[in-house]
C-alpha cells in the first residue's frame, strides 16, 4: 500500500483494519468510519479508493496503533 496507494478497495482497508483491532462501522451510507484513538476517519466506500485516502489511513495506523 505504501509503495502503490492506488486501486485499493474499501474491502481492503477493513481487512487491515481488523489486523490492527480498528473499529469500523457502514451503515448503509457512502462512507465507512474507521475509529482511531484521534478520532473516526471516514472514507468513501465508492471503488477505487483515492491515494489520498489510503496514504492517510496508513499515516494513522503508523502514528496512533
Amino acid at each position: 500500500m505504501h509503495n502503490n496507494p492506488n486501486g485499493w478497495r474499501i474491502e481492503d482497508l477493513q481487512a487491515l483494519a481488523k489486523e490492527f483491532d480498528i473499529e469500523w462501522r457502514h451503515n448503509g451510507t457512502s462512507h465507512v468510519c474507521f475509529k482511531f484513538p484521534s478520532g473516526v476517519f471516514p472514507i468513501p466506500a465508492k471503488r477505487p479508493i483515492k491515494a489520498f485516502y489510503i496514504i492517510e489511513f496508513l499515516k494513522r495506523i503508523e502514528e496512533e496503533i
